[in-house]
């Protein structure tokens, strides 16, 4: 209940074709302004399209789930420079949500504060492979979620991967 978490938000972007591809880009973003970035939701899919926007701290944080269509407006406009034809290609099929904002979540993924990993090292569990210390074990009882995960934590990756680590674990003690 005390865990930090973090305040990001995805917005899904609908087109009715990929300019970005067709102007030979990847669909790819990064900035420090807005959108802060954005991916080709599925690159192999060939005509429509839709790129997903996520947006972190601040930014994340104030993304109204009903307000989707005016933050992809915005990020299409901010992009408008690169003369991709963003606005033009719009399907109209858009889509938000923000964790934050959603009962029960709390944040969009766990973000220890300072001092809350080092706090529950001593439940973490060391034995056997080197790589099952990202399991935290408290007695049988086993913490697993991306959260955990060394390799990818704050994403769905590190969840099934600290899943399939405790299970792996379970399967051990009982052989």
């Amino acid at each position: 209940a005390d865990a930090g978490m973090e305040t990001h938000a995805k917005v899904i972007a609908g087109f009715d074709s990929k300019p970005w591809a067709e102007a030979g880009y990847e669909g790819e973003v990064l900035t420090d302004g807005s959108p802060q970035t954005c991916w080709d939701s599925n690159p192999l899919l060939e005509g429509a399209g839709s790129l997903t926007f996520l947006l972190g701290g601040d930014a994340g944080e104030g993304v109204n789930a009903n307000g989707a269509d005016a933050l992809v407006t915005q990020f299409t406009t901010d992009l408008a420079p690169f003369n991709l034809g963003l606005s033009d290609a719009r399907s109209g099929n858009d889509w938000a949500t923000n964790w934050a904002q959603q009962e029960g979540y709390g944040g969009s993924y766990l973000c220890l504060d300072r001092g809350q990993y080092t706090a529950a090292m001593d439940h973490f569990f060391f034995g056997g492979d080197e790589d099952e210390r990202q399991v935290g074990f408290v007695g049988n009882l086993g913490f697993i979620g991306e959260a955990f995960s060394g390799d990818f934590w704050g994403y769905m990756e590190g969840a099934v991967e600290t899943g399939w680590m405790a299970a792996r674990h379970v399967v051990d003690e009982l052989a």
